[in-house]
């Protein structure tokens, strides 16, 4: 089912807005802060329990599968609100 032209605007200007906080985000972060990243631990907090990983685990093993799955399942939602989204979309420009 196809949503509203003003869903699909609505949607699609979200998108837009989150793409450039991420942008100023990624701007703010300081080359020197990451170093060494892959060697330190990382202990996630649960309600039953903690576990710990090193930098390079917690990005191969959580990090990375938790942002794809979110890519995914946001990839789904806005498909489903109608956005016309596809491959291109996620490749960004193409030289």
């Amino acid at each position: 089912m196809r949503r509203s032209s003003k869903t699909t605007k609505t949607a699609s200007r979200a998108c837009r807005n989150g793409s450039r906080r991420r942008s100023l985000i990624s701007k703010s972060i300081q080359h020197e802060t990451l170093e060494g990243s892959d060697a330190r631990t990382i202990t996630l907090k649960f309600p039953d329990f903690s576990p710990s990983f090193s930098g390079v685990d917690y990005l191969f093993g959580f990090g990375l599968p938790n942002f794809y799955f979110h890519v995914a399942t946001t990839h789904d939602i806005l498909c489903h609100l109608g956005v016309p989204i596809g491959k291109r979309d996620y490749l960004g420009p193409l030289k």
